[in-house]
């Protein structure tokens, strides 16, 4: 722990906290910051935001963080995780040296060429056992590295000199007996590749045959041709084909090496059996979750659409389809109740951070201040990074794709736009009078929402910064020429999805320690706006769905982590506060003349009202000494001044004039001031009814003062 007394730090109460990034440069230099965030995650550490005073501490202790976005981190955290990384270091170095073999020492003769103070290690003359001297077994005791005596020479000299140094194990030439995954020889002191391999899931092309290859490149034609009059739809887009041919060759490796089926045609996939035993496969063997299963189903279902293809009539009889798609609809409401469980975060799995919108606020407001707190370069890619995160959630909150093919074009008097010539592409437009368009040819939904041609002169702000990259973005390019706008590290543009991915998880886990995709960045976008009011028009929550290209139903269902609690808020106020307020006793009030909205009292006079349950009488206003009339009810509630009373009518039984029952659903209003209580109600349980015990007379003079 002598490091931590090397490093600046401030005090929170009791506590003391130290700057992450620090952290990692003086305690883990050689590890990732990335690496070890994710030790954070794996260990549930959290890190803190740092107020304003205490970034100016550590600013000013260390000016390499001026321009640096940081957390905070606590010493016992910070002590937890260094002592269960030493303690994980030292087991792998004690299981390393427990099954490394005894080296070496190798004693090389001076013959051949040698090379100044390093060396070219000429054959080896002699080997020699190692002796367990202080020095070798202080080196070999603390590394599973081998250990050798090297004779070298100086070019001006003919002095040779023995050294002895460690070569890691991949520098020792392994016998080809040993190289491979089994030992042949039986001699189990031979050192075995260190390499783990991951378990295959897919044929390879070789193992699958020429015959079956030429019938997949078949297959990519018919799905690949613009207009084909065999197939029902429009064609695969590059990234939809290759997961296409993957899942295919998944499927023909579980029929070969675990159903030991021959594979001849593509055929195989009309088996019923065969899916039906493949589908449990994918859920017991390889545990893929149900959405990942359809789609690997929806695979299948291609390439039995091409097997019909000349024969349309027969795919709706085809065993195999119905089953497929009877899967499909079971595992898509498994994926729907995962998903459920996972918003409302009763999911098994390790809790982890959620990712709201004011996460990507934050990371916009860092971005910012980084543009004006650099220069050169660093300030082009704090530019790029803001004004892709501004335009994404501003004008355009799509998916990946719209992100990674956007072309630039600027337009000139002897270059003006023309879109004809940018059809199947998504270009923003630089317009001659500073005017910026956004055009949007190819996306996922393009065939059922259409193109998109957006003006975007109305966002000032987003203009000035798209203006403001546009000019910075040649220092990105690192003298490569193309036209995409947005440029990964090294001045290309993204390849696919998964790498722009990678991008923004290292610019979020950067900036706010959640490593997100474009995805979570979609659910955060519906999520926060469905609190705010604009939220309630139909018309404004069209309108997002239509900017976000996907349905209205597709928002609500898939996009909305609104939790249930969140959602029946509105439902539980009025059923707490107005329809079952009373039921724990909170209403029931004793109205003096101090409870406000109550009819005034004299000062020294205190009228008693019943409370919600109690029962009271209501003289009729006809009533006479001679022709008393009354009715008798129950305080159902209150209202909220205390000025009125629901009542629950209670009907006298015919054959006795001191019995009275309820009379559900016969409820009414009636002043307060008008409730004649106390009065002497039993309840009777063998009539089941109540009994009134207070004479009428004296309900009458309770109300006239005799």
């Amino acid at each position: 722990m002598e490091t931590l007394k090397r490093l600046t730090f401030v005090k929170r109460g009791e506590q003391k906290l130290y700057c992450f990034i620090e952290a990692c440069n003086q305690i883990f230099p050689n590890v990732s910051r990335s690496t070890v965030r994710l030790w954070l995650r794996n260990s549930n550490i959290e890190t803190l935001y740092p107020t304003l005073d205490e970034r100016r501490v550590f600013k000013h202790a260390n000016p390499q963080l001026k321009s640096s976005v940081f957390g905070l981190i606590r010493e016992t955290d910070l002590k937890r995780l260094i002592n269960e990384k030493v303690e994980k270091t030292c087991a792998k170095v004690a299981r390393r040296s427990s099954t490394c073999p005894q080296p070496k020492l190798v004693v090389y003769s001076d013959d051949g060429s040698s090379e100044d103070d390093g060396g070219a290690i000429s054959t080896p003359k002699t080997t020699l056992s190692l002796n367990t001297s202080n020095a070798a077994s202080t080196v070999t005791s603390s590394s599973p590295q081998k250990m050798e005596i090297v004779e070298t020479a100086t070019p001006n000299s003919s002095k040779r000199v023995c050294k002895v140094v460690a070569v890691s194990p991949a520098e020792f030439p392994t016998p080809p007996s040993s190289r491979g995954t089994t030992n042949d020889s039986g001699d189990e002191s031979t050192p075995q590749s260190a390499k783990r391999c991951r378990t295959p899931y897919k044929l390879s092309k070789q193992e699958a045959g020429e015959i079956v290859n030429t019938e997949v490149n078949e297959l990519c034609k018919f799905y690949t041709i613009e207009l084909n009059p065999k197939r029902n739809g429009p064609a695969f887009a590059k990234q939809t084909l290759d997961k296409l041919v993957e899942r295919i060759y998944c499927f023909l490796y579980f029929c070969i090496h675990h159903r030991n089926v021959p594979v001849v045609t593509l055929d195989i996939f009309n088996t019923d059996t065969l899916i039906c035993e493949y589908v449990d496969y994918l859920s017991k063997v390889r545990k893929l979750m149900p959405n990942t299963i359809t789609a690997h189903l929806s695979c299948i279902i291609n390439v039995i659409k091409y097997n019909f293809r000349e024969d349309w009539s027969a795919l709706d009889s085809c065993k195999a389809v119905m089953s497929c798609r009877s899967y499909q609809r079971q595992l898509s409401r498994q994926a729907k109740m995962i998903a459920k469980r996972g918003k409302e975060g009763l999911c098994m799995k390790k809790a982890s951070k959620r990712f709201y919108f004011n996460h990507i606020l934050d990371t916009l407001r860092n971005l910012r201040a980084k543009i004006f707190e650099t220069t050169g370069v660093a300030k082009a890619r704090h530019l790029h990074d803001f004004v892709m995160l501004a335009t994404y959630i501003r004008v355009n909150p799509g998916r990946s794709k719209e992100i990674r093919t956007l072309q630039v074009f600027v337009e000139s008097g002897e270059n003006p736009f023309d879109a004809s010539l940018f059809l199947d592409t998504n270009v923003i437009v630089f317009r001659e009078d500073t005017t910026v368009s956004l055009i949007e040819n190819d996306f996922k939904t393009i065939n059922s929402t259409g193109p998109i041609n957006m003006d975007l002169s109305e966002d000032r702000e987003l203009v000035y910064y798209l203006h403001q990259y546009n000019l910075a973005r040649p220092s990105l390019l690192q003298a490569k020429s193309h036209a995409y706008f947005f440029l990964n590290y090294t001045g290309e543009p993204f390849r696919d999805s998964s790498s722009l991915c990678k991008y923004l998880g290292d610019l979020f886990g950067r900036e706010v320690s959640i490593r997100v995709s474009t995805n979570a960045l979609r659910h955060s976008i519906v999520t926060y706006f469905k609190t705010l009011e604009d939220s309630e028009d139909l018309k404004i929550r069209e309108s997002l769905a239509r900017l976000m290209k996907h349905s209205l139903r597709y928002q609500q269902d898939t996009y909305d982590d609104t939790t249930a609690q969140q959602k029946t808020q509105p439902a539980r106020e009025p059923l707490r506060r107005k329809m079952a307020a009373d039921i724990f006793g909170q209403a029931d009030v004793v109205i003096t003349d101090e409870n406000e909205g109550a009819p005034a009292l004299g000062d020294e006079e205190m009228v008693l009202r019943p409370h919600v349950g109690d029962i009271c009488a209501l003289l009729d206003p006809a009533a006479t000494a001679d022709n008393i009339c009354f009715f008798l009810a129950k305080v159902a509630r209150y209202t909220s001044d205390q000025l009125e009373a629901h009542l629950i009518h209670l009907a006298p039984l015919d054959e006795s004039e001191t019995l009275f029952r309820l009379v559900p659903g016969k409820v009414w209003r009636e002043r307060s001031a008008a409730l004649l209580y106390p009065i002497d109600v039993l309840y009777n349980a063998s009539q089941q009814a109540y009994e009134l015990r207070t004479r009428p007379l004296d309900i009458y003079n309770m109300v006239n003062g005799h």
